[in-house]
């Protein structure tokens, strides 16, 4: 399932801003719900085999979308799962001057896209695992 990325709109059928059960019907597929973490309070839908995880703010509203492979997120017609990190991240460089990386991947808050490459600054040919799209101060309210 090929998904294009739509900076700070979202990703494919799903959107920012959307309920959990406009998210569900987008998708049209059952969902394994779960709790991220210990001061989770809402559930983090997780379409396995479609590669996808489906982040909600109160009150069930989409703020993020997390993708592995089946999922086959693609922005500006590119791919990135399974691409080297160094030629993920040279390509978004000429794009966007300012993004940040760290020894597990980068993100691009100009266009609201995170990329997850396990040892990146180690091993900057390593291939890209998992890309995550969010909404406008994702990162600030999380």
């Amino acid at each position: 399932m090929q998904l294009e990325i739509k900076p700070y709109i979202g990703v494919g059928p799903i959107k920012f801003g959307m309920t959990i059960d406009e998210v569900r019907k987008a998708i049209n597929q059952k969902p394994k719900p779960f709790l991220k973490g210990p001061d989770s309070t809402i559930p983090t839908d997780a379409f396995d085999e479609l590669g996808i995880h489906i982040y909600y703010k109160a009150p069930g509203i989409c703020e993020a979308v997390e993708m592995a492979l089946a999922a086959d997120p693609t922005f500006e017609g590119r791919r990135f799962i399974e691409r080297p990190f160094n030629q993920v991240l040279s390509w978004l460089q000429t794009m966007d001057d300012s993004i940040k990386t760290d020894d597990t991947g980068l993100t691009s808050f100009k266009f609201g896209i995170g990329i997850y490459a396990p040892n990146a600054i180690e091993q900057p040919d390593a291939s890209v695992e998992g890309v995550i799209v969010f909404e406008k101060d994702y990162y600030t309210t999380s």
